[in-house]
């Protein structure tokens, strides 16, 4: 299993903002604000989420990692490539509680 993290491609410019619901955020949902409820911490999260992407491994890299996997007669099951703080992260993940790590995970994308 290749564990890529964020990778510098075109899919950042490419992301697709998804529209709220009609109905949501009319006023009529109870939000007490007449704006969608979520907007500001998809923002902020979508907003750092692009920031990492554009600050990603390069593409070629992982190219590289699956090239040295599919060659190697005796591949490791799990291959992590990435920025040092993401590679940390997927050991981290399997290290702490569950809780812990969303709550970790949660906070790093600020919601």
């Amino acid at each position: 299993m290749i564990e890529p993290g964020n990778v510098r491609t075109d899919f950042t410019a490419s992301r697709r903002d998804v529209q709220p619901p009609p109905g949501l955020g009319d006023g009529d949902s109870g939000d007490n604000g007449g704006g969608d409820p979520y907007a500001a911490m998809v923002a902020k999260a979508v907003g750092l989420m692009a920031r990492d992407e554009a600050n990603g491994v390069a593409a070629d890299d992982v190219a590289a990692a699956i090239a040295a996997i599919l060659r190697s007669p005796h591949p490791r099951r799990r291959v992590s490539v990435g920025k040092a703080g993401e590679r940390v992260g997927v050991i981290a993940k399997r290290l702490m509680p569950y809780r812990l790590f969303e709550r970790a995970a949660k906070s790093s994308l600020g919601v």
